[in-house]
């Protein structure tokens, strides 16, 4: 299970639990420039050298999570989820600090859709390596 801990509409924490299947993924951002590789002294070029430089990677984790199967009074708690500004989860004793990504919300009653399950994707809010200066 994922705990999830967010700031309600209230300003109160509150923790949510996503026991249903979860996804991590990891994102990659980079730079690239050409480079030039021949030597001068020598008069030569080293083919083992990249000529095709990559700099400024990042990258950042990316999480799919699913709720159990809950009630319809449960809309409103999702609902806040979407609209907090600090959210956290924690996977495997370790805290995340997290921008929830999922963008809109149709809610779901027990009439339509029977058993009402949600999935949202959140992206860690803080890159792999840590590059803040």
């Amino acid at each position: 299970p994922i705990q999830m801990r967010f700031i309600n509409r209230k300003g109160a924490p509150q923790d949510q639990y996503f026991f249903l299947k979860s996804v991590e993924s990891m994102n990659t951002q980079s730079e690239t420039f050409k480079r030039n590789i021949f030597t001068y002294s020598s008069s030569n070029y080293d083919a083992k050298s990249h000529q095709t430089q990559t700099f400024n990677k990042t990258g950042k984790k990316r999480f799919t999570i699913n709720t159990d199967y809950i009630a319809e009074a449960y809309n409103a708690v999702i609902e806040d989820i979407m609209l907090s500004e600090y959210v956290w989860i924690f996977v495997s004793n370790v805290i995340h600090p997290v921008t929830v990504v999922t963008s809109s919300l149709t809610k779901k009653t027990s009439l339509n859709d029977k058993l009402i399950q949600y999935t949202l994707e959140v992206e860690d809010a803080n890159d792999i390596i840590n590059n803040i200066v």
